[in-house]
Parts: structure tokens; sequence; C-alpha cells
């Protein structure tokens, strides 16, 4: 998986991005334990259902107090993905998505736009976690 990831689509088929972006959410989103994110909060900060998502987003605004613009920074780019995860990339409204801009783009360049901005949210995201504020 993490070798197509890297490598992008071969192809110019919106349908090859959609499955990469698959696989980069299994990875990303996926990846992030329900049970981890929701250690650092209070049970009244959160609801039962939710997910990786929101919780990540209420554990930046909330635990880590970080101003809305970077929480949407990591966030953000996160949701996008998942937009292009859950429907096929070429049925998702490419002007909808509020981080990656690649509609009118090539299947290839827009895979890499997306793979640039999940990355510096992620990159934002382990910043606010080493800050001295933060550690134990």
């Amino acid at each position: 998986m993490l070798q197509r990831v890297s490598v992008g689509p071969l192809e110019e088929n919106w349908d090859e991005l959609a499955e990469l972006a698959k696989d980069l959410c299994s990875w990303v989103i996926e990846g992030l334990s329900v049970k981890v994110l929701r250690k650092p909060l209070d049970t009244s900060a959160y609801e039962p259902e939710w997910k990786q998502l929101k919780l990540l987003e209420v554990l930046l605004s909330h635990q880590l107090g970080c101003e809305p613009s970077d929480t949407a920074k990591v966030v953000g780019p996160l949701k996008d993905l998942n937009a292009l995860r859950i429907g096929n990339a070429h049925n998702v409204s490419l002007k909808k998505l509020q981080h990656f801009d690649i509609a009118g783009r090539r299947v290839r360049e827009a895979w890499f736009i997306v793979v640039d901005h999940v990355a510096g949210g992620l990159d934002l995201l382990a910043g606010h976690l080493r800050a001295p504020s933060n550690a134990s």
C-alpha cells in the first residue's frame, strides 16, 4: 500500500485517485485510535459516537489550545481526504473540497496536492504535540 501511495496514480484516471485516497485514509485516519484520542479528553467533552476526525478537532482546540486556523489546517485536509474516499473521486464535487484545489488538474497533479496537504497538516499536528507546553 505505501508504495502505491508514494508513487501515486499511474494513469489519467480519477478512479485510481479514489482508490489511493482509500489507502491513505486507511493509513492516516483509520490508523488513529479512537480510544487514544479520547484518553486526554474529559468524558463530557465528546459524544460516544464521535470518531477520529471530530475527536482530533476537539483535542486540538480544547486540549492543545490550537487556534481555529491551525485546527482547520490539520483536520480540513483529512475531511477532504475522507470525502474523496467516501465517494468515487470523479463523482465528488471537486469544487466543494475546501482544502484541495484539484478541480481542473490532471490526476497525478491532484494526487500530489492531496498528499502535500495531508502531510502538511500532520506536520503541523506533530509540531503542536512536540511544543514545550505540551511536554509531560
